[in-house]
């Protein structure tokens, strides 16, 4: 049923989505000023026509159109909590990916990369610890685990990916930096490994059958398609980072939709692999992680288990 926003309303949510989005490009992080701001606008966001139906709902699909791409859903106010503490959701492209069957692979090997030191960045020191702990914590278990280390990690992991060596892989995690392309080159977002690029054209163009892709990386969940010259972003296609991974046959897909901070972003890595590993979806993964993030009162009052989201393009064939 169609819920009407008033134009003011409207107004503040393009221009909040704007500054969300642009934001996160040097440095941003949420403030509770964002969060007040998401108040004024929870009528539109969450309207009574969803808040009477969600007593008895056990997981959210939301189809973002335009400008709520940008919007953290986690974060708005919902029975004296927050949506995604309350609630496992995941954001959709569109509603056949509720009923679409995507073939992902047999296997129940992990491939995971963490980049502590690039050469000219930022180090984000721990990222290669947490992708050696999931490792060694997967291979605990019996089962395959491969972790990637510099140098060279993204020639290797290119080359894997050309040769169709990830077939075995279901969950992958890629922990490193990473930037959301604005303008008319999606293609050209890109995750950082060590000194070389991995771009969206070159994941598009892989074959990656995995389940579950999880990426602890700046802006990874951004849809880039800001600075087009356009009044209004376009409808509900998926661009960017998260379009590559669909196109090259990833079923999930957790990123971050701004400037996520290295301390919860190595938390939030072996809180995810945990759910994953013992038979959580992409968005009770990430609830699951977000409270335990919430426990901490520095996590919680600078909203640092809020950025990660999850994208699903359909259920397991």
């Amino acid at each position: 049923m169609p819920v009407t926003v008033n134009p003011e309303a409207l107004r503040i949510l393009e221009s909040f989505s704007a500054h969300l989005r642009n934001g996160g490009i040097g440095g941003w992080s949420f403030t509770s000023e964002e969060a007040d701001l998401l108040d004024v606008l929870l009528p539109a966001l969450l309207p009574s026509l969803v808040t009477s139906r969600l007593a008895n709902a056990r997981k959210l699909f939301i189809l973002p159109h335009r400008s709520l791409h940008a919007i953290p859903f986690s974060l708005l106010r919902f029975g004296g909590s927050r949506l995604g503490l309350s609630y496992p959701w995941t954001t959709i492209p569109n509603l056949g990916a509720i009923h679409r069957r995507i073939p992902v692979t047999d296997g129940q090997g992990v491939v995971a990369a963490g980049i502590d030191y690039y050469p000219t960045a930022q180090p984000t020191r721990g990222f290669d610890g947490v992708a050696e702990e999931i490792v060694a914590r997967h291979e605990a278990r019996g089962l395959p685990a491969n972790r990637l280390t510099e140098p060279g990690v993204c020639n290797t992991l290119a080359g894997m990916l050309a040769g169709g060596e990830l077939d075995h892989a279901a969950f992958l995690l890629l922990a490193c930096h990473g930037t959301s392309a604005q303008g008319d080159v999606p293609g050209e977002s890109f995750l950082q490994l060590g000194s070389e690029r991995l771009t969206a054209d070159m994941i598009s163009r892989s074959r990656v059958p995995a389940d579950l892709v999880v990426l602890v990386a700046c802006c990874s969940g951004q849809r880039a398609v800001g600075g087009m010259g356009i009044q209004f972003w376009p409808g509900d296609d998926l661009f960017g980072l998260q379009a590559a991974f669909r196109a090259a046959g990833v079923r999930q897909v957790i990123g971050s939709l701004w400037n996520a901070k290295v301390r919860a972003a190595k938390s939030m890595a072996g809180l995810v692999y945990d759910a994953w590993v013992n038979g959580a979806d992409a968005a009770t993964s990430i609830q699951r992680a977000a409270r335990e993030l919430y426990k901490d009162p520095l996590h919680q009052q600078k909203y640092e288990w809020a950025p990660f989201t999850a994208v699903q393009f359909g259920m397991k064939a």
